[in-house]
């Protein structure tokens, strides 16, 4: 006796479907879990043999999100995308640029300190050993930095005449070595006071003015022990920068080195950019697009060119996210 197989129906189709996309949808939850542990657990073990820093939790945590985000990307652009023009934007506003603001701190005061004593005709040698006692000023602004937690701090260049790349370099290799400092943006007063430059983070400026200036990178080579203290590498810097500008053939003086927006910009070359947002209040929903889809952690709000403030991109998006699934009043 044949035996005949009993016909699929449409809603037996349509269950065994429902029920396939179901184990699916299970099936994947569990990977996306265990990928993010065996990332997170990686991390945090190799992470810790690279450098001590990297063997911080939050560090581990980064890297496994990152790690999962291509997988919920598609679903982002899919369902979250197509929505962002019906966000409420004139309460956005009041949400996001209050809350969404980054808390920078200015440095405008070190520049002038770390100018006061320096002339155009200091030598570069002069300038080194001078700074192996003075750099304390520097030392002083990392450590108030690092007790407010800071994530963004502000060099003013001024006039042109109150940076050089030593200083800066220093500053930034302590601030990625000893803070939580994500962000240093740039501003200067050639044309108006607080014009936006452009942002960087300290551990590309420390890569990059290492590069154009092979004897920074080389004092900094030697002073790398992070168990000391930041005046101690400050100090020993200097006195090792001291030492390489003395066996130099070549004379340079202060007025050589003095940094403004257009020479830091080449320095830097793609390492820097200068993402922002003309601040406007109502904020235009292009505007709200532009802070959601930016590549980069934090956009300047500027008006005329002038610096107002950072804007976090995540928080924002965190934000406007709550805005969209909040329930209609």
């Amino acid at each position: 006796m044949n035996e005949t197989s009993s016909p699929i129906t449409p809603a037996k189709a349509a269950k065994q479907s429902a029920t396939f996309k179901s184990l699916r949808t299970i099936a994947i939850g569990y990977g996306v879990v265990a990928l993010f542990l065996a990332v997170f657990v990686a991390a945090l073990t190799l992470g810790a043999r690279l450098n001590k820093s990297l063997g911080e939790p939050r560090w581990a945590f980064v890297l496994a999100l990152v790690a999962i985000l291509p997988i919920f990307l598609p679903a982002l652009i899919t369902y979250v995308l197509p929505h962002i023009s019906a966000l409420k934007i004139s309460s956005l506003v009041e949400l996001s640029f209050a809350k969404a603001e980054a808390a920078s701190y200015s440095l405008a005061d070190l520049g002038a300190q770390l100018s006061s004593n320096l002339t155009a005709d200091t030598t570069a040698s002069q300038f080194a050993s001078m700074m192996t006692s003075y750099s304390n000023v520097i030392v002083e602004t990392i450590q108030t930095a690092r007790k407010n937690g800071d994530r963004v701090v502000v060099v003013d260049l001024g006039d042109g005449a109150k940076w050089i790349p030593p200083n800066l370099f220093i500053l930034a290799m302590l601030a990625r070595n000893y803070t939580s400092i994500q962000l240093i943006g740039f501003t200067e007063t050639r044309k108006s006071p607080g014009s936006f430059i452009g942002m960087s983070s300290p551990a590309e400026i420390v890569t990059q003015l290492g590069i154009r200036f092979p004897a920074l990178a080389q004092a900094a080579s030697q002073h790398q022990n992070l168990d000391e203290a930041p005046g101690r590498i400050a100090s020993d810097f200097f006195l090792t920068l001291f030492g390489i500008y003395q066996q130099s053939p070549e004379v340079m003086t202060v007025r050589d080195m003095w940094l403004n927006g257009s020479l830091l910009s080449r320095l830097m070359a793609r390492s820097m950019y200068n993402d922002h947002v003309e601040w406007e209040d109502p904020l235009p929903e292009s505007t709200s697009r532009h802070i959601l889809l930016s590549p980069y952690p934090y956009i300047a709000a500027v008006c005329d060119e002038l610096l107002y403030f950072f804007v976090e991109r995540d928080q924002f998006a965190l934000l406007a996210a709550r805005q969209m699934i909040q329930p209609h009043r």
